[in-house]
């Protein structure tokens, strides 16, 4: 199999700052903070999920496990040598997709944070910036369930269904502490990496300030370039995203996508429905489908809905160097990442919406839609039905009231041409009420 040198990847990795270690050390929330604050690009827990559509059970048999095992009650029943060493297949398998995707990331020539699990050894040849954070084994492990993390307690759950309950979950607590053992502590310790130990009373400051300090960021502040004021407003949406998932009720239906979703006020007009489960609005302005991949967690999964309704790509449309292929190509990859970490989750395709050059209100509206035609959103259309059929799940056409005699969005709907007025949406709002209490 072809190989690629460590020193070129090194080199290409300059940029790029890897953070390792134990569950419950704060990782996730170093790399999200580093990111946000050096205007940098954040790859956080399972971000190689975007591209396990990509493996096969032949090749790497690790993380195609839930594929092939019997049920929750196996995976859930091996022995702590078992897992452990099933943790560390997943580690090395999924490392060759990080890589796929780091190396890509690598040239936006932005610095990237990254939440891994490459293997210690991989880091050592490819790594020149790379901290390690351990949590004391009482948090790993006692404090496995007590997140409020849409996996953990599904797993929890799971546990509870066994026909004794304290066994089951003692023996899972067996394999995180194997996980977490002495041994693999030391293994940490000995690495050569900077190791930072997380206490009790430590704080996410406390550990940002010693990252920067190891990884030499404080110098390079100023010399970052400044994000995009519209950008910022977005990030800080993503973020007040996060902290209502966090008490929001689960398994409700979900409503993703750019601007022409974040406009419509779904979630306003379902409380109005007798008998309606919870509907959240999680549309971003702005957005495309790879700016929707990394935050999927905040967009969609962490509500574990039952239901997602998705429009996203038309800000994609309206970039001439991209095709409709790797807009679909992107599209199948949001979708691979939700069914994975939502089992079971119903998902619905709606077509993008028509636009109307005419009722373009500036030249810079006209520009865009020179680009955003109706015959390359009927061309995008065409492609994610056929995505929905391929891989059995819905395709929502809701544009018909919304479609002028020449298939333009009429003009009494529009703002400004592209974008739809509140009557535009209580026009298709009956179909859409309907699909929601069915």
């Amino acid at each position: 199999m072809p190989t690629i040198a460590p020193n070129l990847l090194r080199s290409l990795f300059r940029q790029v700052y890897f953070v390792n270690g134990t569950a419950y050390a704060g990782k996730s929330t170093l790399v999200r903070t580093l990111a946000e604050k050096y205007h940098g690009v954040m790859c956080g827990e399972n971000y190689h999920d975007e591209l396990t559509h990509l493996t096969d059970a032949e090749h790497q048999p690790a993380l195609r496990y839930f594929d092939t095992m019997s049920g929750w009650q196996e995976f859930l029943s091996r022995t702590p040598e078992e897992y452990c060493a099933w943790i560390e297949g997943v580690s090395r398998e999924a490392a060759e997709l990080e890589l796929l995707l780091l190396i890509r990331l690598a040239q936006l020539g932005r610095p990237v944070f990254v939440d891994t699990n490459i293997p210690l050894d991989m880091l050592h040849e490819i790594g020149a910036n790379v901290l390690i954070m351990l949590s004391p084994q009482s948090m790993s492990v006692e404090r496995f369930f007590e997140r409020d993390d849409p996996e953990k307690q599904f797993l929890l759950q799971q546990l509870e269904s066994f026909p004794d309950p304290e066994a089951a979950k003692a023996n899972f607590r067996a394999c995180l502490a194997a996980l977490n053992s002495p041994e693999c502590y030391a293994a940490f310790e000995r690495s050569g990496f900077p190791v930072y130990v997380r206490r009790e009373d430590s704080t996410p400051e406390e550990a940002v300030s010693f990252a920067e300090e190891v990884f030499g960021l404080r110098k390079a502040e100023p010399e970052s370039p400044a994000e995009p004021a519209w950008r910022a407003e977005k990030r800080r949406l993503v973020e007040r995203y996060r902290e209502a998932n966090r008490t929001a009720e689960k398994g409700g239906i979900v409503f993703t996508g750019s601007s022409l979703m974040e406009m419509f006020p779904v979630e306003r007009w379902a409380r109005e429905l007798p008998g309606c489960p919870p509907v959240y609005n999680r549309g971003v302005g702005g957005y495309r489908t790879e700016d929707m991949l990394p935050i999927l967690d905040a967009l969609v999964t962490d509500l574990m809905p039952r239901r997602v309704f998705i429009n996203i790509g038309t800000n994609d449309l309206s970039d001439a160097s991209v095709t409709i292929e790797a807009l679909t190509a992107r599209y199948e990859q949001i979708l691979h990442v939700i069914r994975e970490r939502v089992p079971g989750v119903e998902i619905v395709l709606m077509a993008y919406y028509p636009i109307n050059a005419d009722a373009a209100t500036d030249e810079g509206m006209r520009a865009c839609l020179r680009i955003r035609t109706n015959e390359r959103i009927a061309e995008a259309n065409r492609a994610i039905s056929a995505l929905a059929e391929r891989h059995g799940l819905l395709f929502r056409d809701f544009n018909a009231p919304l479609t002028d005699a020449q298939g333009r969005l009429k003009a009494e709907y529009t703002i400004e041409g592209m974008h739809i007025r509140e009557e535009g949406y209580r026009a298709i709002w009956p179909a859409i009420a309907e699909d929601i209490l069915r």
